[in-house]
């Protein structure tokens, strides 16, 4: 599978970077409704401390800023050379980390949406690795001929 998202057909110079930008932002956004109204089903109340609801949500919140955050390096990483499969996958990464925070914030699905949000991270971070190998490796290997010369 790796060979297949390093080699194949790139996106670059076709265009094709402001539709993946665009079915980018189409992703997060229906997935972060379809979580949060996911969420909101009708459902029996949830009865524990207030406290807990706050701290719940809260995290909840941090979880929607870190999930901003992680989308915006995948949009700006859209934007050069990606082949098709790469896209997709960076594509469910995002739509997953979109909805996690949204499933958590009405107190039913908290383990749904921590699945979601940690999944989406997982799935976007291997990608990246798998996809981007070279640049990584590269700085692991000049970082360790470096720690081995200072000995």
């Amino acid at each position: 599978m790796s060979e297949s998202l390093v080699s194949g057909s790139s996106l670059a110079g076709t265009g094709a970077a402001p539709r993946w930008r665009l079915a980018l932002a189409i992703v997060v956004l229906g997935a972060a409704i379809g979580g949060f109204y996911a969420g909101a089903a009708p459902h029996t109340p949830v009865r524990c401390d207030p406290h807990y609801v706050t701290l719940i949500r809260f995290i909840s919140l941090v979880k929607t800023s870190l999930a901003a955050g992680i989308v915006a390096g995948l949009a700006w990483r859209l934007g050069s050379a990606v082949n098709w499969g790469a896209a997709i996958l960076y594509l469910l990464a995002a739509g997953s980390m979109a909805a996690g925070p949204g499933l958590i914030w009405h107190m039913q699905h908290i383990a749904a949406g921590a699945l979601c949000f940690h999944g989406g991270i997982a799935l976007g971070v291997a990608t990246m690795l798998i996809v981007d190998r070279a640049g990584w490796v590269a700085v692991l290997s000049a970082r360790l001929q470096r720690a081995r010369r200072s000995i």
